[in-house]
């Protein structure tokens, strides 16, 4: 990761630590690029236009939300 990845996940941890656990920020992704009003991802009074940034990362929000899947046990 980059040095602003990782100091977003620093800061992150800084602030969950103090709250409690299921306010805590347990995923997060950064934007390949900025959202902009040229792009349609911003109003002219700078608002999100939540479907067109949806759709455009689209994947990155699925992510986010995928089950997480644990290691199968082993088998005795």
């Amino acid at each position: 990761p980059d040095e602003a990845t990782r100091q977003v996940a620093a800061r992150l941890d800084e602030v969950n630590r103090e709250l409690a656990r299921h306010e805590r920020i347990k995923r997060h992704f950064i934007a390949d690029a900025p959202l902009g009003v040229a792009d349609g991802t911003l109003t002219s009074s700078f608002k999100l236009r939540r479907k067109a940034v949806y759709d455009r990362l689209r994947d990155q929000f699925e992510a986010l939300y995928a089950p997480v899947r644990s290691p199968d046990p082993p088998r005795l």
